[in-house]
């Protein structure tokens, strides 16, 4: 998904730090294999698996600073020209990326990764930071500029929300009620009536979208030219590692 938004910001010729994009490379590969160890840590909790963990979310940590820095210039052109819900889109697709990395540096900690391991609504609310965050709506937000997604009309609009909301709320009632039960205190009031109803958000959002997109008029993608910042940082041919 990195890599699909990188493209995006290159075909607009958006500033981009082409220096730091090939450190976040060089990064980000190897930490992808390192921090497999999170997962071997469910079964094997020896301390050979938590330092090359921690040594994986290390790179993976450092790797996406630098792709943040780097795509920076980019993000602070583009955004002004969108409206509200999609700049809702892109901030929160791309600050999931931010925070699923957050979460791996924590569980490289033993103590956090038995508290990870013990909760079962941390490990379902990661997965929906990486699915549903990370993915679907960064998806959403770059679908649209390219123009393969049409959110022109009330409908689309509503759907996108609507999904939107339901992952804010799913997040926040699924880490809430994880640590109060790490902590030992008891449920929220109603927590799994609250639950289902921010979780129909999602398949309601969807639904919306899907039949929004149906009579359409085609979008065109978003290419502003006064976008290209800086022209010292100008991208105009890919990034080579």
């Amino acid at each position: 998904m990195l890599g699909l938004v990188l493209s995006y910001f290159e075909t607009q010729g958006l500033p981009l730090h082409r220096g730091l994009l090939r450190l976040a490379f060089w990064l980000l590969v190897p930490s992808t294999f390192l921090t497999y160890g999170l997962a071997v840590a469910w079964a094997e909790r020896h301390p050979l698996v938590y330092a090359v963990t921690g040594v994986g979310v290390v790179l993976q940590l450092l790797g996406l600073a630098c792709w943040l820095r780097a795509v920076w210039p980019a993000w602070l052109a583009l955004m002004p020209r969108l409206s509200p819900l999609l700049r809702a889109l892109w901030a929160v697709g791309l600050g999931s990326f931010a925070f699923k990395g957050l979460i791996h540096a924590a569980v490289a900690v033993p103590y956090v990764a038995v508290m990870a391991f013990t909760v079962r609504n941390y490990v379902i609310g990661f997965i929906h930071v990486v699915t549903l965050g990370a993915t679907t709506l960064t998806l959403l937000g770059l679908l649209h500029q390219i123009g393969a997604l049409r959110l022109q009309r009330r409908l689309a609009r509503l759907g996108a929300g609507l999904l939107l909301a339901g992952f804010l709320l799913t997040e926040a009632l699924l880490f809430v009620q994880g640590s109060m039960f790490w902590v030992g205190w008891s449920f929220l009031p109603h927590y799994y009536v609250l639950l289902l109803l921010a979780s129909l958000l999602l398949p309601a959002g969807a639904v919306l979208l899907l039949v929004a997109q149906i009579g359409s008029p085609r979008a065109e993608a978003v290419v502003p030219p006064e976008l290209v910042g800086n022209a010292g940082l100008r991208s105009t041919r890919p990034v080579e590692f």
